[in-house]
């Protein structure tokens, strides 16, 4: 997560020092709903999102962002503890770090669409249960236990996303934020949709 973070921090700098001339910047925050539907059993969490846009044309923006994810689900292949009777057992943390380019498909004075594609990273970590051997300090014996179990992996991804808002003045705007990730061999990748809050520096 950390490294992540970083990532982004570095995004932002890079992005702001590449297109150092005259140009709009924007910091928008968002969050909402957050979907992995390739898990049994998801349960929809929520997520927040930082991003950091330059605008470089009119209708084209150049945008480096961060967004953070979770859900809850049924874990039944990586967990030997699970159970008929529970719904969910297990919780994953998404993160996603990302480099956009976005197109204004309405640009208008107040109200403005824009669609972005782009490249990012992806990081998971998942959390689990799982049955081990452990003292049982009770009986003063060694039997099994319940133990939480994790497993994380990061890949490239493609982030793809749909931002509409309304200009409240010269410096705040408010809207939705929503989007997907292109991942290879994850066709179910994560999706999410909320509120945004826009600031004109």
């Amino acid at each position: 997560m950390n490294k992540l973070i970083l990532i982004w921090f570095c995004l932002c700098i890079g992005t702001k020092t590449l297109f150092a001339q005259q140009g709009k910047y924007d910091i928008a925050v968002s969050y909402g709903f957050y979907q992995a539907p390739m898990y049994k059993q998801a349960v929809n969490k929520n997520f927040f999102a930082a991003d950091f846009d330059y605008y470089i044309a009119k209708r084209w923006a150049i945008s480096s962002g961060f967004l953070s994810g979770q859900f809850a689900y049924y874990e039944d292949y990586r967990s030997n503890a699970y159970s008929n009777d529970d719904y969910t057992n297990a919780k994953g943390y998404e993160s996603h770090a990302y480099l956009t380019a976005s197109y204004s498909v309405i640009h208008g004075k107040r109200f403005s669409v824009q669609i972005g594609a782009g490249i990012g990273l992806f990081t998971q970590r998942l959390k689990f249960p799982y049955r081990a051997a452990g003292a049982n300090l009770e009986a003063s014996h060694y039997g099994e236990q319940i133990f939480t179990g994790e497993e994380s992996f990061s890949i490239v991804e493609i982030p793809l996303k749909l931002e509409a808002y309304y200009r409240l003045g010269t410096r705040f705007g408010l809207g939705i934020k929503a989007g997907t990730f292109l991942q290879l061999g994850r066709p179910l990748a994560a999706s999410y949709f909320g509120p945004q809050l826009r600031v004109r520096l």
